[in-house]
């Protein structure tokens, strides 16, 4: 069987019922052969990664010409003899031009079989409505890295980029770590994110006489550091010494003009210098856990601190330019992705359009937008970002820290 499929620039609309339905045979049609061309090579690559005998191939349609796209969509059903017409994505020629040729074989008893199918992206698992046969379905869902593949794009890891995803190790003990450091963090988030920013800091003036696990530092090296980002140096004894003694940090000293700090291991050493880092490993971690009534889990893959490399190219030259967009939390919920920023302190409109940006980059219409923040006042420039968020459709979740339990976050994860 053949399915013909309509080029939409939502990619998932141009994928979604070979997931569905595992047709032998695609025939994508577009105005440009050379966009089919880089979409159909990706398209390729996940249908190989899963197996799936699916034989792609594309063609190309006029635009605006339904005339052409009739002849077209004729040429390949008396080839074909058997089709589907995928009417998910595509345009209102190419709908027209499908109604066309559809009305003209229906009723003929000619050996050409057409049938028309419609997926429901939205749902999950993936559903259809067709006028026969009903097509194989199951809980059908992508990955967060297939899911950046399909847009064209491609997911940047620490091994290859130096600002790339870290490949964390969400093992038991390290869950409990989590908890803990969520804890110290929300007992007074402003101290939190001053001292893990002075220990950003440390790090980013660290020396050659530093070890993975110990950083060391001159005083007047850090300056520098803080001279470039307006701070100074601030060392706050309640979070440092709540630190050391959780064994967090193994060392936290200053003699003379030097500074050293030690950290228990690799992972903690990054929840502790990067401030909004507890909230997002928090929010990670709930994203993972959280289950709707029935105890399936609400998200079928969960990523943190994703960097998506737009064009899916990553270059050697030190030289060239990368787009490289972070999202704090990424996850995807059957066919459908979401966006997920972290903010532990000062939250500014442009977190709204930046998120924005890489949402509907990345998702198209489909994506869920969602913007954690602990920090939003009752003033009038919060409420002004409050509105605007609802106007942008991205959901709010406000003052995680106050949450008694993980129930409460729980709750409001399974409203986005």
């Amino acid at each position: 069987m053949t399915y013909i499929e309509f080029f939409d620039r939502i990619s998932i609309e141009n994928i979604c019922a070979c997931l569905i339905a595992q047709p032998d045979r695609v025939i994508l049609l577009g105005n440009s052969k050379k966009v089919l061309a880089r979409h159909v090579e990706r398209y390729r690559r996940i249908f190989a990664d899963r197996a799936l005998a699916v034989t792609v191939d594309y063609d190309n349609v006029i635009s605006g010409d339904i005339d052409a796209t009739v002849s077209k969509l004729i040429e390949i059903v008396e080839r074909e003899k058997t089709c589907v017409f995928d009417i998910t994505g595509g345009d209102e020629t190419l709908m027209v031009a499908v109604g066309i040729v559809y009305e003209r074989y229906r009723e003929n008893d000619c050996g050409i079989s057409l049938s028309l199918y419609r997926s429901n992206v939205k749902s999950v698992p993936g559903t259809a409505a067709r006028d026969s046969e009903q097509p194989a379905e199951g809980s059908v869902a992508l990955t967060v890295e297939e899911n950046v593949m399909l847009y064209g794009g491609d997911i940047a890891y620490s091994d290859e980029h130096p600002n790339g995803t870290y490949r964390w190790d969400m093992n038991d003990d390290f869950c409990r770590d989590i908890e803990v450091l969520w804890q110290l963090c929300r007992q007074d988030l402003r101290s939190w994110n001053v001292q893990i920013d002075m220990l950003g800091a440390i790090e980013e003036a660290r020396s050659a006489e530093s070890t993975p696990l110990c950083t060391v530092t001159t005083v007047s090296a850090l300056e520098r550091v803080l001279d470039g980002e307006n701070k100074e140096y601030r060392y706050l004894p309640n979070t440092v010494n709540a630190l050391l003694s959780a064994g967090y940090l193994t060392e936290f000293s200053r003699e003379g003009n030097v500074i050293r700090v030690g950290y228990q291991n690799e992972q903690i050493k990054r929840c502790l210098t990067r401030a909004g880092q507890a909230l997002e490993m928090k929010v990670f971690l709930a994203m993972r856990r959280v289950c709707d009534k029935r105890g399936v889990p609400r998200f079928s893959d969960v990523m943190n601190g994703v960097y998506m490399d737009w064009d899916g190219v990553l270059h050697a030259d030190p030289w060239a330019v990368d787009a490289v967009n972070e999202i704090d939390i990424m996850a995807m919920r059957g066919l459908v992705p979401y966006f997920v920023s972290c903010k532990n302190g000062k939250v500014t409109a442009d977190e709204l359009y930046k998120l924005h940006t890489v949402a509907t980059r990345f998702g198209g219409t489909y994506a869920k937008k969602v913007l954690v923040v602990n920090s939003l006042k009752k003033d009038h420039a919060s409420n002004t970002l409050r509105q605007r968020a609802e106007e942008m459709d991205i959901r709010l979740i406000e003052n995680v820290h106050r949450m008694k339990n993980d129930d409460e976050l729980y709750r409001e994860l399974l409203k986005i």
